[in-house]
């Protein structure tokens, strides 16, 4: 930002600027003047959190498009109606609601403002708007031929995920996640590991710095990934969790799941689903207890969120999936001692 703009204390200051800059053909500071009052006119408003920021400046930036549009200052009174009724985030939850206007977006974009859409705020902050908002506003960004990569704002974090149903493609990927955990494992071999309902023979993978262990076996119509804490060999073998990918299509009864991001980067992914045989161990339970961020995912049409382990590229992959075993293992043993009640 330019250092004169930075110094602008009002909106009129601002407005004034912008006029001033407009008239010796100077698109690029009258655009910087118009940020620069949006953004002074929601942070008197004194928001609580970066999305309630975010939020107001594009009420305000919504009101810049219809003082263009009317020739004078013109509120956006139907909206400022919202918020005092249903307060900013479920304010702008309802306008995406409303039908797509593509003359709102294009006007933004003619003044510089296009960071300042509604949809653009509920992508960088998809957590806590709705998974119909932020699907509404993915199609939206979509029609407008808006990606993610050339969102305004967009955050290098904020993937749009998407379930890989392809047979070869998910061979291709668990052969690739077995490779990782061979080359991280300390010690390897064959086990056999029970199970409720019976039990089955596994190359059990020792990651002994990580203290928890990875079993792979080919189990029907599915890859079988079981997780453990410690030494298999010597401390036995309880499963504490399972990532168990569908050999093809989507099986949402298991809760493993190789997806991919909009630039075909492959990650591992669970649903959340947890196995233990008793009252208060469920995917409910668990990811009410769950404290890390969940994506959304397009699954097969249908969107859930789901816990994303890591890409399989990621040199972190095999450390994230220790960190979800350790807390999958902590969320059964707070159950097991009595802390953490079944709902």
């Amino acid at each position: 930002m330019d250092k004169r703009i930075g110094k602008l204390k009002t909106p009129e200051q601002c407005a004034i600027f912008a006029r001033n800059a407009t008239d010796r053909n100077r698109p690029d500071l009258a655009e910087q003047a118009r940020k620069r009052a949006v953004q002074l006119r929601a942070d008197s408003l004194g928001a609580e959190s970066e999305p309630e920021k975010e939020a107001l400046q594009a009420i305000f930036a919504y009101e810049e498009v219809l003082t263009k549009k009317n020739g004078k200052r013109t509120r956006a009174s139907r909206t400022w109606q919202m918020i005092n009724r249903y307060g900013i985030i479920e304010a702008v939850e309802r306008a995406v609601n409303r039908n797509a206007e593509t003359q709102g977006y294009t006007a933004l974009v003619e003044m510089g403002l296009e960071e300042f859409a509604f949809e653009a705020v509920i992508l960088r902050h998809p957590g806590i708007f709705s998974k119909e908002a932020v699907l509404r506003s993915r199609e939206r960004m979509s029609e407008w031929n808006i990606t993610d990569d050339t969102m305004p704002g967009s955050k290098s974090d904020n993937h749009l995920f998407t379930t890989i149903q392809d047979a070869h493609r998910i061979a291709k990927a668990q052969s690739v996640f077995e490779e990782r955990v061979r080359n991280a494992a300390s010690k390897s071999d064959l086990i056999t590991l029970g199970y409720q309902g019976g039990g089955s023979e596994a190359m059990a993978y020792q990651v002994a710095p990580l203290n928890f262990w990875v079993a792979i076996a080919d189990s029907g119509n599915r890859y079988w990934n079981a997780l453990g804490i410690g030494n298999p060999f010597e401390d036995g073998s309880t499963i504490i969790a399972e990532i168990n990918p569908p050999k093809t299509g989507i099986d949402r009864n298991i809760a493993g799941v190789f997806i991919e991001d909009e630039k075909g980067t492959i990650y591992l992914a669970h649903r959340g689903k947890i196995g233990g045989g008793r009252e208060g161990i469920g995917k409910n339970a668990f990811l009410g207890w769950y404290t890390e961020a969940l994506d959304l995912v397009n699954d097969g049409g249908k969107y859930n969120e789901m816990i994303v382990i890591g890409a399989l590229d990621d040199k972190k992959l095999i450390e994230n999936l220790a960190t979800f075993t350790n807390s999958v293992s902590a969320f059964k043993d707070g159950v097991f001692s009595g802390k953490l009640c079944p709902d």
